[in-house]
């Protein structure tokens, strides 16, 4: 019924579901089941590894074709590096709402990603970082020092599609362009090895103990899990996606990576990391629920694909194309029923009830 939705009602119900800020539901459990001591090697070895490891030998290997972008200097070379750019984002967007462990400590999170910028603050620090480059060169141990914002992913968009720095390939800009590449390539791999078999936070996921830091019992495993799904449904429909479906370029312009448009990219690695944890874990037992959310997921990842070649979403007079229009309709629409499934079926099937947690927030 979800997808029937105008786009007047649809807005409306994304205020009314999912609420503006970021306090999000920490829930309380109950005793969990027997059947439940499954969901901490699944997790680990179906989940979390698995997509790190996709982001870090990704991010890996894209450091080594960035070097010596200053004697490629030909447009194909920089297409390539935009194109790869979009990938990554999307398996970087697949680990993004797993907001536990690794993720949390160092700052990586707003490091890979500074965003919301509302202050620009990542380009003035970006143009004063330029300009000082031929008497001050950046590398890796330098800019792991530096303000976050100049780090990760919104610093490169910057350089790969805001007309201000191009052409790329041009000095200092394709100098510092490795040099961030490198710089994600490095954290994808702390993140990686955070994961690794020998850490505490996995080892808590396989044997929760009273003495760890992160999941004393199995109850918490399960907590944890289904507030990162619940928190995870409120960033990608309340920050992501409603500004897009509000038709206010002021707004419009709050989503991420707007600049280079490659927002889809991170939606469809969104949905990618929620479908891993309602569906590529142990969490729930096969069944009527589970089929249901397989259902809207399917149609989710059909819409997103749909989505994907799409270049640009305005029209010249900077109007949402009506195809884009549709599209992210159907999208929210889907989102919105996958919200509800985990609010009231997925939370009664756990045994858990929503509280207020205010650590997690944005």
């Amino acid at each position: 019924m979800y997808r029937k939705l105008n786009r007047s009602i649809l807005f409306a119900l994304l205020v009314s579901v999912v609420p503006c800020t970021y306090a999000q539901s920490q829930p309380t459990p109950v005793q969990a089941t027997d059947t439940h001591f499954a969901i901490g090697h699944r997790l680990l070895y179906d989940v979390y590894q698995p997509l790190h490891i996709e982001f870090a030998q990704a991010a890996e290997q894209w450091a080594g074709d960035v070097q010596g972008l200053c004697e490629q200097r030909t447009a194909s070379s920089v297409y390539k590096l935009q194109v790869k750019f979009g990938h990554l984002i999307e398996l970087f967007a697949a680990v993004e709402l797993f907001r536990v462990g690794p993720l949390l400590e160092d700052n990586l999170r707003n490091r890979l990603f500074y965003w919301p910028d509302k202050r620009r603050v990542g380009e003035r620090q970006l143009r004063a970082l330029l300009a000082a480059m031929p008497e001050q060169p950046v590398n890796v141990e330098a800019l792991a020092g530096k303000s976050v914002a100049l780090q990760g992913f919104t610093a490169l968009e910057r350089l790969f599609y805001s007309a201000g720095y191009q052409p790329v390939e041009q000095a200092p800009q394709c100098q510092l362009i490795p040099v961030i590449v490198d710089n994600i390539a490095t954290m994808a791999t702390t993140l990686n090895d955070g994961w690794s078999a020998d850490t505490e936070i996995t080892q808590a996921l396989l044997q929760p103990n009273s003495e760890s830091k992160y999941f004393r019992t199995q109850d918490e495993v399960i907590v944890s899990v289904f507030t990162q799904i619940k928190v995870g449904l409120d960033i990608v429909i309340d920050a992501k996606l409603k500004p897009l479906l509000s038709q206010d370029q002021k707004l419009m312009r709050q989503t991420p990576l707007w600049i280079s448009q490659r927002t889809v990219a991170m939606l469809a690695g969104n949905v990618r990391g929620l479908q891993a944890l309602l569906l590529g874990s142990d969490l729930l037992k096969e069944g009527r629920l589970k089929k249901k959310l397989r259902t809207e997921f399917n149609y989710l990842n059909h819409v997103l694909e749909e989505l994907k070649p799409i270049v640009y979403f305005l029209d010249q007079d900077n109007t949402m194309t009506p195809r884009v229009t549709v599209l992210l309709n159907k999208l929210a629409a889907s989102l919105v029923g996958v919200k509800w499934l985990v609010n009231e079926e997925v939370s009664l099937a756990l045994e858990v009830k929503a509280g207020f947690n205010s650590e997690d927030g944005d």
